[in-house]
């Protein structure tokens, strides 16, 4: 699911129980007539249960369309 914000989301960013894992990372910006120019943040976005082992998050986040071998190198070292 692609999510959008005005700031990078990390790669990793555990939230209660759950670990959002994001990836493929754009950046534009936009502009407000009375704020000016602005940056929009998107990426790519699954949630993974942080008590998941690696055979788990890598399935999870292959579904979603991510790298899940080479996400899980970075969250289990």
């Amino acid at each position: 699911m692609q999510v959008e914000a005005n700031w990078e989301f990390p790669v990793y960013q555990v939230i209660g129980p759950v670990i959002r894992v994001h990836w493929d990372y754009a950046h534009t910006t936009g502009e407000d007539e009375f704020q000016g120019p602005y940056d929009i943040w998107a990426a790519q976005e699954t949630v993974v249960p942080l008590d998941a082992d690696r055979e788990t998050f890598v399935r999870i986040v292959s579904e979603a369309g991510g790298d899940g071998e080479a996400l899980a190198n970075g969250w289990f070292v």
